[in-house]
């Protein structure tokens, strides 16, 4: 089957990155919930995010092209995508109260691509101490036994390795080392100590206690307790003081260790679990970082702002984004970099209206402080510059496939630019204007159109200058103009992502010389039917287009009059061909 080349019109000058919505943009100061998952933020399923914020993810993203489809201006209990919201204690970070679709993200992230999917509904509180803990990971159809991190690790590690396999990960017993399993060391069984003689089911009790930071004492939130004995487990996380407490513990001794995000894991130690509440208090060490850490801030007439939403591009890769919701402040992990090596590290907020470039050198195993002060961007559109009203210099129009619609794509001339102004001409017709247009997007889709006629597209920049303390617009004429057929009325709905359907059409009176009736049919990425298949050509003679589902191919005739009637247990040649009851098909 030959297709044709699929590909994007461009009519003027360029492509673009971004697409808007369908409707109108939801205005910057708009909140709501913003549902595209990226693991380098932290607004994915959060309520009241400004738009803005998700502009300024969305436009530093490859696949995502256009923030208004994941955006909903409402509580995320309520958005389209709410399903994905659900938290989850994730099996990739072993983090309590992540969305399943950032969890799902974030493997994708980590993999690289790999077949590694989280459980939709993630892990349990019962699966965690045997999931969310150091293990070995033990494939010994490569002699390889490797300390990792969790079980998900080793399950990445075994699809790397083996294509998968399952009951890889084992939790060490103490004293045993992971390299031994693989030079014919036992396997230990999973789970935890057999309970001591000397247990009792009805008899529990409680180990309490707290968790600080052993450099600075302050208490530490947010950490976990594991225990190991004749239960195992993991307390829920501490509290904002550091406190914990693990109750309805069976009698008898434990071994419990305290874990958390950017803290090194415990040693474990001993608890003995009887009426009496037992106290274990933990000071924890902080984890060696090397990244960067500091804070974002927007300068604006001679004012520093902490300011959250700021793109933080290392090398030219997107790394992360200052945290919300104003405090400005980063932690990035840069654990791929070389230490004592120049670095380029640049910042952008709002569409690049504020920015700032700079180099920097990574310290070896530890932190490097960077404080990211964010400036208008200087351009030759200020004022007293070579073009201080600068018009748009391209702009282009395409097709949407299967959609009655025109998308148009732009440049943003400036960062000074105000706002946009969209004029639709029909081939002879009036201009329409399609009203005011933001200047934190640079693309529009028009539903007001028609198919099969065709349209010309006109913009102009707006700017704001200030004279005598009064606004004033300016409005500079482009230099461009997009001219677009939205294609055949035919196409509409037959595009199933990521391809074309196929299907028949009736024949044609006009067109003498094709009998349509013998052609299987199909549209291109400009909205254009075309000849995908033609069913006498390739096959032979007597082969008619037939539906089949969404889809279509050729059928041959006889094979609508087998078994001996004139057309067998079809019945009639309406059924053979594929239509429903009496239905006459479409190519019939």
């Amino acid at each position: 089957m030959v297709r044709e080349k699929r590909g994007l019109l461009l009519l003027v000058l360029g492509v673009f990155l971004l697409v808007t919505s369908f409707v109108a943009a939801p205005g910057l100061d708009d909140t709501g919930c913003y549902t595209f998952p990226n693991p380098n933020n932290n607004i994915y399923c959060v309520d009241d995010i400004p738009f803005i914020e998700a502009v300024e993810d969305c436009q530093d993203l490859i696949d995502c092209e256009n923030p208004e489809d994941h955006f909903f201006e409402g509580p995320c209990e309520e958005a389209p995508e709410r399903d994905q919201c659900s938290p989850i204690i994730c099996p990739v970070n072993c983090e309590e109260e992540v969305p399943i679709g950032l969890c799902q993200a974030l493997s994708d992230q980590r993999t690289q691509g790999l077949s590694v999917q989280p459980p939709i509904e993630g892990i349990t509180d019962e699966e965690f101490p045997l999931q969310c803990v150091p293990g070995c990971c033990v494939l010994q159809e490569v002699n390889t036994c490797q300390e990792v991190g969790n079980a998900y690790q080793c399950e990445v590690l075994a699809i790397q390795l083996l294509g998968g396999t399952r009951d890889a990960f084992q939790i060490l017993e103490e004293g045993v080392e992971c390299v031994s399993l693989c030079d014919g060391g036992e396997v230990p069984d999973e789970g935890g100590e057999e309970p001591g003689e000397d247990v009792a089911d009805d008899q529990t009790g409680i180990i309490r206690g707290k968790i600080t930071n052993k450099a600075n004492g302050e208490n530490l939130p947010n950490m976990r307790v594991f225990y190991e004995g004749p239960s195992q487990g993991a307390s829920a996380f501490s509290e904002a003081d550091g406190s914990y407490e693990i109750i309805d513990l069976p009698f008898g001794d434990y071994r419990v260790t305290a874990a958390g995000r950017d803290f090194v894991r415990s040693d474990p130690k001993p608890a003995t679990v009887s009426a009496s509440p037992f106290t274990v208090d933990f000071q924890l060490e902080s984890e060696v970082f090397q990244g960067i850490q500091g804070t974002a801030f927007k300068v604006e007439n001679g004012v520093e702002t902490p300011t959250g939403g700021v793109s933080i591009i290392i090398n030219g890769v997107l790394r992360g984004m200052s945290s919300f919701p104003q405090d400005g402040q980063f932690k990035i992990r840069l654990d791929d970099l070389e230490p004592d090596e120049p670095h380029q590290i640049r910042a952008t907020f709002r569409g690049g209206k504020f920015s700032t470039e700079r180099e920097f050198t990574l310290e070896e195993g530890q932190p490097t402080d960077i404080d990211l002060h964010l400036t208008k961007t200087v351009s030759d559109c200020l004022p007293g510059g070579e073009t201080p009203r600068k018009a748009v210099e391209t702009f282009t129009a395409s097709h949407i496939r299967g959609v009655e619609a025109v998308k148009l794509r732009w440049t943003e001339p400036c960062p000074e630019v105000s706002g946009y102004k969209i004029t639709r001409i029909e081939e002879g017709g009036d201009p329409v204007s399609l009203g005011e247009i933001s200047d934190q997007t640079i693309s529009h889709i028009d539903n007001d159109v028609e198919w099969d006629k065709t349209y010309s597209y006109v913009i102009v920049a707006e700017y704001q200058e200030q004279e005598d303390s009064d606004p004033l617009t300016v409005v500079v004429p482009a230099t461009g103009l997009a001219s677009i057929n939205p294609g055949n009325q035919i196409c509409e709905g037959k595009y199933d992502d990521p391809e074309w359907q196929l299907f028949c059409q009736a024949d044609d009176d006009t067109s003498l010389e094709l009998d349509e009736r013998k052609i299987v049919f199909s549209c291109n990425d400009f909205n254009k039917v075309f000849e995908d298949q033609d069913c006498e050509a390739i096959i032979g003679e007597g082969n008619f287009c037939s539906p089949v589902g969404r889809s279509a191919t050729c059928k041959a005739e006889n094979l609508c009059q087998q078994l001996g009637g004139a057309f067998g247990l079809f019945h009639s040649r309406t059924l053979c061909y594929g239509a429903e009851q009496d239905e006459e098909p479409v190519n019939l």
